[in-house]
């Protein structure tokens, strides 16, 4: 019941710990697969369901059914069934408990078992799970690694509908990682065509908003042209709502569009829960902290003194994802310290912060 909901996943929760503190790779692999007819037909329903919620972004029902797969395994055994749900509750020990210890962890042991006994494509599953997550504590290049080589795994496997999910967070970390605006261009284009093949709309909507971008960075469109009506396309759609608002946003920082971005960051900012753990979670708060830092500029009173307390929010948000991923979030959080010490007045810090990101 949906009241009793957060108590038992602090009892879900103690599963996962128990696993990782008491049990190891050793044991995993010392245990036989379960054969259980009715504990393989309940973790097979629980994979196909996953998806749809997370599609609707009900996240602690996605949390207790993935924890219910790892006490699975901690009392049955593991199998090639519980891996991808599995990679899921570590996905969510990090969106949900912001443990980025745990969730690594239990991401990597998942990993590893599944190499190990080549559980595919339950390990591919598991993998682009872990290429949502793996910013928060690895560099986002190797997060791209992890989602192309996951989709190879599942097409491979026959998993076309997962296979086409990975094409999402490759694109949004070579937005931040690629060398070229080109390659971003080509791995959107590569997603579409494939999402279109196997018939997933979601997917669709989800990367739509990165050609927009890439269509107005490279001038062959308008930033304004259309705006308020292309957003409305995702009225229904919360998690691709967010991201037509987010690389909006990007659009209108790069172009010096002030109004663009705080009205665009200001439409995201609500939207953050559909989009729990993935990284441009990351770069609306500092999209959102650009704006504040303009805005705070150009005004005085109380409503400066509410945006700076905003904007101070935003940055410490950051220094903690920095503190565990610097490589990632490190000169985001140098920028954003910048644009602060800018609109509170302080010269020599905005400038030896702004050289320091």
């Amino acid at each position: 019941a949906a009241d009793r909901l957060p108590a038992e996943l602090d009892h879900q929760f103690d599963y996962l710990y128990r696993w990782l503190d008491h049990t190891d790779g050793t044991d995993d692999l010392a245990r036989p697969d379960i054969t259980d007819p009715t504990l393989l037909a309940a973790t097979r329903l629980i994979n196909a369901i996953l998806p749809a919620a997370h599609f609707a972004a009900d996240y602690p029902t996605i949390a207790w059914l993935s924890l219910e797969v790892l006490r699975i395994w901690l009392e049955h055994g593991p199998g090639r069934t519980l891996l991808g749900p599995a990679g899921v509750a570590a996905y969510h020990a990090v969106a949900l408990r912001g443990d980025d210890s745990a969730g690594y962890r239990a991401a990597r042991r998942i990993l590893g078992l599944g190499e190990s006994r080549g559980y595919e494509p339950g390990t591919s599953q598991a993998r682009w799970v872990f290429a949502l997550h793996s910013c928060w504590f690895e560099p986002i290049d190797n997060a791209v690694q992890a989602a192309q080589q996951a989709r190879e795994g599942l097409i491979g496997g026959g998993d076309l509908a997962n296979a086409g999910y990975t094409y999402h967070p490759a694109v949004f970390y070579l937005l931040d990682c690629a060398p070229l605006l080109d390659d971003v261009v080509a791995e959107v284009e590569a997603g579409l065509a494939f999402v279109r093949r196997t018939g997933s709309e979601q997917t669709t909507q989800l990367l739509a908003p990165y050609r927009w971008l890439a269509g107005v960075l490279r001038g062959e469109s308008s930033a304004a042209a259309g705006d308020a009506a292309r957003t409305e396309t995702y009225a229904n759609n919360p998690m691709a709502l967010f991201y037509a608002h987010l690389n909006r946003a990007v659009a209108a920082a790069v172009l010096g569009d002030q109004g663009g971005l705080a009205r665009h960051t200001d439409a995201a900012i609500p939207l953050l829960p559909a989009v729990v753990g993935h990284y441009p979670t990351a770069l609306a708060r500092l999209l959102r902290g650009l704006a504040l830092a303009e805005q705070a500029r150009a005004t005085d009173g109380e409503e400066r003194a509410d945006l700076l307390s905003e904007l101070d929010e935003v940055r410490r948000w950051l220094a903690a994802r920095a503190a565990h991923a610097p490589d990632n979030f490190l000169h985001l959080l140098r920028l954003l310290e910048a644009e602060q010490a800018w609109a509170v007045g302080e010269f020599h810090a905005a400038a030896l912060a702004f050289d320091a990101a």
